[in-house]
Order: structure tokens, then sequence, then C-alpha cells
């Protein structure tokens, strides 16, 4: 009989293949339905090669119901105080990382001097005008078995209240403003506590905040147990008699020790000293209702060389609250010559800044995005070495104290201005090489091309060693910096405060420096100082500084102070404006704009007229405000209207304001439209393109006065089943979560703008791969050889072409993993990661990459800042070639072990993807099951009765059926130029 061929042919068939492939045979008529596609499941975590700057989706945890304390605080019955002969306790210094080996290792680029190069510019500078006052001191809270007090407070319009640790928890006082008599307190904060609570067992790192925004008070400390802050926001504005809701917020994860906060417009953001350090925001408007409220958390991969770490959030001062949709703020210091000995700069060091925004109604669309490096001059973070408790000497004792150089201390000041925002801090850095401590001080400014160094200096203006600073800006722009001071001579543990007045010298500190309590007497009991202190401005005249920290008494108790100070500069009135709607704008020529609303404040008293306009419009727009002039406080509000001659563009203009002495500007943009974008061409995959990750990238060219694009991807050619959609201003984009595998997929993309959607671009098809994924959740023992394994039995009888691996492992040290690869059938065995076991290892949180051995990157060269630490597409540390060639089927085991103390983690997913050939298909029956035929490859095979399924072709299958029985294939696709020759050679 004449051979008949039926040829499936992708080129002959043109772009479009359908969703439905039907074969026909001569002499046996057969139907065959494409297979179903697989269930969705967790795929490969893919992603190009990292500069990876945004991490989005947060853990969410809660919501947590309040309890609310109704009573007086002036009926609470006060504890017992402490008294000489009772004992006393040292609260430990948690370090997260205190098993690992520390780094000794000599920087690539070494430092030349040791000298730090801001100290001897910062002192030759003469203060333009002497304007910083003497300070009032008035005595706080005082010794209570406890080292360290960590000092905190914060004044709010009628009251201050101070914090600090002791052998109950937390020690609360609250002082009238008006002569700093003694309202309520001391007292334990754990009183405010529900009977029987976790938090009625208080147990310090006290912070104090007041929330100027919406005049509310929020006190914080940790409980003794089960991972818990215990949070108390007031009901009212009164904190004595209005009540408060008490909050006990748990976190999943580790202890949150070391919290510091910050006021933000959408949440209160908190940062903590875990294995890797922590950022939380918590809901801050359900707070304030006293209903139950959500948490959310990132972390960010921990520095070498340091045992204790943390970030410190920004933390809003003055009346004028962040540009609307401004994301929250968290910075760290880096030392690179310590943290990153491989590639230092010997002449800058960074500090590097954070951006967190928080969506409360979905957290996977939360995002932290940097850490943006901002570089700053040289500095030394080894103050007797990296991580001890002990440096600084003191007279009459061999104890030394606690230099805490690990930290930008408490606060980080943010404060807006209308026309620019700044946030000030300041660290403790060795100015010599000498273990002599001094306070490196910064500020850092915005005036609408984001965050650069405005100014920075160091203090240390003699040979005595000055840490545990303070530092914020008054509403005139004048900085404070406090802090503690001591020498091992003739200085005892003192408080200290210097500042400079806005129109000083840029760098200097040169308003000289002034006692605010005199220490008298060492402290022999311990080394621990601090763990901080606060410097906070008055939000009533937004000109007093208040301070607290602590200093010693004859016998080296500790004592702390509550001084105010100010500058005689501050308090001249004055206006400031700030863009509240419509600063931003897109439109299409013709319709309408929104509104443009600008808020006018009165500083010190102003309330003088103030005459509102718009400078550089562009052509073919008008607008003007509708009441002109306003006196403060008041909303100003412009129309903007476009003309006909108006021109497509993206344009800039500013919002004046002005009176006889004083003008003010802050900038708007404008973005205009006259038509539709054209079609985007697209670039990648390309159509026909099989072997895709189930977390594909998309790649197209950008088209002429598109805004943004969206990406579809479907399971038809008609898009009645779309699989995928998202918006991006970008041109690339992969997918945030997996495809369908082994699947035909069709995928479009639609540019739009504000004067509607382009028509789609012309539709590609792809067919995804294979893949088997186990997702075991297993916990990976810690500082254990032997670790754990999970297996995924494989059956397929194709024979392995190449690999790729793909793991998702949630771990606080990923530098501690050896990760390895087996395949038990054939005792074939790789490392996907290796250990470095010469060292210290890659010091970050979690593992999110896809290993394959043609990648660009060796995964011993990854290890970024902002979790997952390991990332991206890598080759493994063995190549993964040693499976070519082997037989698929079978059990494959993948083990991890911890090295090293300290960290426990979880392998939360892992995917083995193959590309592979089918066995040899001679005999009398054979089974072909997802089956990849490469472009230009070409296999026959001769059977009596065959099954075909799940079989991808993009070369060319001859099959020679001999003999009578039904064939019956049903086959996954025919990608362009794939081919498929069924040749009946007998029988019917």
């Amino acid at each position: 009989m004449k051979d008949e061929v039926l040829r499936f042919c992708g080129g002959c068939m043109g772009r479009r293949i359908s969703a439905m492939v039907t074969l026909l045979i001569i002499g046996g008529a057969l139907l065959g339905p494409l297979a179903q596609a697989a269930p969705p499941e967790l795929g490969p975590p893919g992603g190009g090669a990292k500069e990876k700057a945004i991490v989005q989706g947060a853990k969410r945890m809660g919501p947590f119901k309040p309890t609310l304390f109704k009573g007086d605080l002036r009926d609470v019955p006060r504890g017992r105080v402490w008294q000489p002969g009772d004992a006393i306790k040292t609260i430990p210094k948690r370090n997260n990382h205190q098993g690992k080996p520390k780094p000794v290792r000599t920087p690539r680029n070494p430092v030349k001097d040791k000298a730090d190069p801001l100290r001897a510019s910062a002192q030759g500078r003469a203060a333009s005008i002497r304007t910083l006052v003497e300070a009032e001191g008035h005595r706080g809270q005082s010794f209570n078995g406890v080292y360290p007090p960590d000092p905190v407070g914060d004044a709010g319009e009628k009251y201050y209240i101070q914090m600090v640790n002791s052998g109950e928890g937390t020690s609360y006082t609250i002082y009238d403003k008006k002569d700093m008599s003694l309202v309520a307190g001391p007292n334990t904060l754990d009183t405010l506590a529900a009977p029987g609570s976790i938090c009625e067992g208080g147990y310090g790192d006290p912070v104090v905040l007041y929330d100027s925004l919406a005049k509310r008070w929020f006190l914080s400390e940790f409980s003794s147990s089960n991972n818990t802050l215990c949070i108390y926001v007031s009901a009212t504005s009164d904190p004595v008699s209005g009540g408060w809701h008490a909050y006990q917020f748990t976190s999943s994860l580790s202890f949150p020790d070391y919290p510091k906060y910050g006021v933000w417009p959408d949440g209160y953001y908190l940062t903590t000293n875990e294995a890797a350090p922590g950022i939380y925001a918590l809901e801050r408007a359900a707070m304030l209702a006293g209903e139950p409220a959500a948490m959310q958390f990132f972390s960010v991969s921990s520095l070498s060389g340091f045992g204790f770490q943390a970030l410190l959030p920004a933390d809003l001062d003055g009346m004028i609250a962040p540009p609307a949709g401004a994301p929250a703020y968290i910075i760290r210091h880096r030392d690179d010559e310590v943290h990153d000995p491989a590639s230092n700069d010997p002449d800058f060091d960074f500090l590097e800044l954070f951006e967190v925004h928080i969506d409360w109604r979905d957290e996977s669309l939360s995002t932290l995005e940097g850490p943006l490096s901002i570089p700053v001059a040289n500095f030394d973070s080894d103050l007797c070495g990296l991580i001890s408790f002990a440096c600084f000497p003191q007279p009459g004792t061999s104890q030394t104290l606690d230099p805490i150089r690990e930290v930008v201390m408490w606060r980080l000041q943010y404060r807006n201005f209308g026309d620019h925002q700044t946030l000030v801090g300041n660290y403790t850095v060795d100015v010599d090489g000498t273990d002599h401590g001094g306070i490196r001080w910064f500020e850092l400014r915005n005036g609408g091309a984001g965050w650069l160094l405005h100014q920075e200096g160091t203090h240390a203006p003699d040979a005595s060693d000055r840490w545990l600073g303070s530092i914020a800006m008054d509403g005139a722009g004048n900085i404070g910096l406090a802090y503690s001071v001591v020498n091992d001579t003739d200085l005892f543990p003192s408080i200290r405060y210097t500042g400079r007045d806005f129109a000083d010298h840029l760098g200097a500190l040169p308003q000289g420096e002034l006692t605010i309590a005199a220490g008298q007497g060492p402290q022999g009991a311990a080394n621990r100082w601090g763990d901080y202190s606060s410097l906070n401005i008055d939000p009533v005249d937004d000109c007093t500084f208040w301070y607290t920290n602590e200093y010693t008494t004859v016998n080296g108790l500790w004592e702390t102070s509550i001084s105010t100070f100010r500058f005689e500069s501050c308090g001249e009135p004055a206006f400031a404006i700030n863009g509240v709607a419509g600063i931003e704008q897109s439109v299409c020529i013709g319709d309408p704009l929104a509104p443009l609303e600008v808020e006018l404040f009165g500083i010190a008293g102003y309330d003088q007229p103030v005459t509102f306009s718009l400078a550089g419009l562009p052509p073919g727009v008008k607008g003007g405000f509708i009441e002109n002039p306003l006196a403060p406080p008041a909303l100003a509000e412009a129309t903007l209207a476009t003309q006909a001659d108006a021109v497509a563009g993206d344009y800039r203009f500013e919002v004046a304001a002005s009176d006889t002495a004083i003008e003010k500007r802050i900038g708007a943009s404008l973005s205009l439209f006259a038509a539709p974008p054209a079609a985007p061409p697209l670039l990648s995959p390309e159509n026909g393109a099989i072997d895709q990750p189930v977390l594909a990238a998309f790649a197209w060219n950008g088209v002429a006065g598109a805004q943004r694009y969206r990406l579809e991807v479907a399971a038809d050619e008609a898009f009645s089943d779309i699989r995928y959609s998202a918006e991006t201003t970008a041109l690339t984009h992969t997918v945030s979560h997996p495809l369908d595998h082994g699947t035909i997929l069709h995928w479009r993309v639609i540019a739009i703008n504000p004067c509607g959607e382009s028509v789609a671009s012309p539709t590609r098809l792809m067919v995804t791969r294979h893949h088997y994924c186990s997702s075991p959740a297993l916990a990976i023992p810690d500082d254990d050889p032997q670790g754990a394994a999970d297996t995924l039995l494989l059956d397929n009888d194709g024979i392995a072409r190449d690999l790729t691996v793909t793991l998702r492992v949630a771990h606080s040290w990923v530098g501690d993993l050896d990760i390895a690869l087996e395949h038990l059938d054939s005792g074939a065995r790789v490392h996907l990661i290796r250990r470095d076991t010469g060292g210290y290892g890659c010091a970050g949180i979690d593992i999110d990459a896809s290993f394959h051995d043609d990648a660009a990157q060796s995964v011993a060269d990854i290890c970024y800042s902002t979790p997952p630490a390991i990332t991206g597409q890598l080759r493994p540390s063995d190549a993964l070639s040693v499976f070519a060639d082997r037989v698929l089927s079978g059990e494959w085991r993948l083990t991890l072990a911890d090295h090293a103390p300290s960290d426990e983690g979880l392998l939360e997913t892992w995917c083995l993807s193959p590309s592979y050939i089918p066995v040899t298909c001679d005999g009398d029956q054979v089974t072909l099951a997802g089956h990849l035929i490469r472009a230009g490859e070409e296999l026959t095979c001769n059977v009596g009765d065959i099954e075909v399924r799940d079989l991808v072709v993009e070369g060319t299958l001859r099959i020679q059926k001999s003999g009578k029985a039904t064939l019956l294939p049903t086959v996954r696709s025919v990608p362009p130029d794939g081919r498929i020759e069924i040749r009946q050679t007998g029988g019917r």
C-alpha cells in the first residue's frame, strides 16, 4: 500500500495555532483534543539578573484586637520603689548573630588616613551669630535597679512623658510642661494592659511618641514572652484621664528586639533587631479609632561584621505633613570597609535609605524599595572592635562603657518645609583610629529631585568620647544635637549639647558646647549605657528642644535629666506652603483638569495675607487661584484648563506664594496627551517560543504618547480566558505568579494614556516549560550538618538534556547553608550552593533564585543587601550538566544543611524544570509523554501501537506505524516550523 503522509507544520499554519489540534489519518480516523492545562503550580522564582530595587509583597499579621483602659493615671497605685540593697540587673544586649564567625578581612582599597575627614573642618568654623541659649534642666526618673535605663520621652501640647527601663518593665512619668510638676507616675506601663494578657509582663525597651498629626500619644515596650510588642495609643489627646487603647502585636517570626518607631500618615513604622533587620508597619488609622489593627512586615539583609543591628524609621515633626502618597523612610549606615571589604571605597562610606509603601487592603501590593546608597565621607565603625559592648573609659574605674556604634541613633527626624523635605540623624564613629568616640551627623534633603546629602559633620572637639547622640531640627531650620560625654581623667559620664543656626556654615556645629548635667562618679557596676536618648521638638511652638538622657551620681548610679533649650532665631513670624492635590497631573487635551490645592501655614503667629500665582504654565494651559490673597491657615485652590492650542508633552511649572518680604515656591508637573497611543511592537518571547519559564519575562518596544502598558496572557486567541494581566510603566514585565506549565498561551500588550487605549498588539504564542515542584515548608535545623531533605518523584522516561532548578528558601543567614541536589536512581549529586567554609558567607536573608549552567552570574558572586539576598538566574556551585543524558524518572532529593548556630529557616518551594529528549521509540508499543523535539532535530519511530500525549514539537517527528491498531494521539502544541509526519505503512 502506498504510504500516506499527514504533515502538521507550524510554519504552514501561519501565526495562529488553534487551541484545539485535530489529527486525521487516512486509513484510520482519530480526533484528539488539546490536553487540558494543568492547575497552576508555584513555579520558579525566575527573573533576570538583578539590580533589584523593589521587593513587592509584605507579610501580613493580625488584625490584633485592642482592649480599652478607662482609668485616670493619677489613681493607679504606684509600684514599689527600688531601694539600696535590692537586686540589680543588667539587661543583656541581644546579639542575633553572636554565633557567627566574624570576618577579619583587609579592605581591598585600604583607607590611607584613620583621621575622620570631617573633624578638623568642623572645628574651625565660627558661628554666624550666637543664638543657642542655655538649657533649663529638670530631674527625671532615678536609678531603679536596672542597666541601662534607655531614657526616652516626648512633649505634647500640655504634658511631657518620660519612660525608662525598670526591674518590672517600663516605668513612666507624666509632667506638666508649664512647671515640670509630676502629674502621674512613676508607674509601670503594663498597668495599662488587659488583666491576664501577655502585656501584663512588660519587659522594657520603651518608646514615647507624640503623634502631632492626630494629637495622640503612642507608648510602647516589648513583653517578656511570645514575641509581642505592647503598644498603647491614647484614646484622646489627654494621656492622664482620656483612656488608652492597648494593643498586643505579636510577630510570627522572631523576637522584635530594640524596637524603634516613627509616626507617618499611613502607619506607625517600626524597625527591630532580629536575625535579619525587620521593618514593620502598624495600621495607624485603625489604632487611632481603637479598632482591630493589622501589621505588615519586610526585612532586609544583615550587614556582615555587626552582631547587633537594626534600621531606623523616619519620625515626623513639624506642621506640614509629607506630600500625599510619600513613602515611609527607613535608614541605616554602611561602613564598607567593614561590611563590604571586597569592594570598598576608601574615600566614601554610605547611608542606605529604604522607601516603604504599604497597601492596607492588599499586602501583596506593598513594596520595599531600596536601598538608595547615599555617599558620605569615610567613617570608622571599629570602636574596640565591632561587637564589644565596652569601650569608653571613665575616671576611677576599669569599667568601660558601651559605644553603640552599630545603629543610626534615635531619632531619624523628618520635616517638610514645603519647598523641601529634610531627614537628620547621627551615629557614633572612631574619629582618629584610637577608639576615640565622636558623633557623625547628617542632613539629607529632597527638593523634588530625590534625596541627596545636604550637609554632614563630625563632632569631636577634644579628647573626650562623645556618643549616644540624638538630633533634631526646629521649624526655622536650626539643628540641635545632644549626647553623652566622658573621658578617663576628669570627666564622669555627663550630658551636653550643641547646635547650628540655620545661617551657620554647612557641616559645622559652631554654636558652642553646653552642659546639661555633669556626672559625679564612675559607673562601675555595668558597661551598658543608653541604649538611646531622645531629642524632640515641642509641637506647640515648633522651636523648643526637649531632651532626656542619663548621667551618673556620686555613688555611680544613673540619674535622668529632662531639659529644654532653643535658638533665639526660631519663632520669627513666617509662612510655609505645601501642595496637597493636583500637583502632578496627566490629562488628554480638552478633558478637565483637577483643581490644584495648596495648604498655607502660619509660623510663630504669622497672619498676613499671602498672594499666590502660577509661574511657567505650559503653552495652551490657563489657570489661576480662585481666591487671592489668603491669610493662614488656609487652603488655596487654583483651576487649570487646556486650550485648543495646547501641545502634547511633559511640563514643569511652579506655584509661588509671596508677601512683601518672603517668597516660597513649590514645583508641579503636567503631562498632556493628544490622542491614544499606537500599538506597541513586541520583542520577547518570540512567536512560537517553547520551553518558557512559568514566571515568564516579557518585553516590548515603547511607543510615543504611552503612559503605561497592559500585558495580557490568555489561554485562547480571542483572549476570552485571560490567565494573567498586569499594568506597568516599564517596557518589560516578569509575571508575579506562575503561569500554567506545559501549556500553549497567547500574549499581547496594549498601550494606555489618558486619551484611551491603543489597539492590541499582534498576538504571540508561547509554550511554557514542564516543571515539577514541591512546597514542603520544611524546617532547616540550626547548626546541623545532616540538614533536612525533601524529595520529588518524577514519572518521566525522557533523557535529560539540561536542567533548571529553582529554590525559595526563607533563612536569616544564607551564608550558613549547603544546598545539594541528588538523583538517587543514578547517584549523580551536585551542590547548588556550597557554603563558604573559609569565612563569613553571605550575611543576607532568603534565597529566591533559579540555577542553570548557562546563567551569566555565579551564585558565589551574589549577596544583595535587601532580601532575597540570593536571587536571579545564577550558575550553581557545581555544574548541573552531571545530570545530562540520564533518565529523568525516579527520585530526586534536595538536601539543605545549616553549618553555623543562631539562624533557622524553611525550604518553602523547589522545582525541577528539565529539557529532555524522548526515549528510543522502537518496539511494539511505546508511549511518548511530555517529550520535546528541538528545532532542527528529527526523530523517526517505527512502532505498532503508540499513544502520543503532552508532545511539544519544534523540529520534526516521524511516526511510521504498521498494523491495524487505532492511533489516538493528543498533541499539546505544534509551534511554528514544527512538523509531525505520521506514515501508515500497513493495515487499514
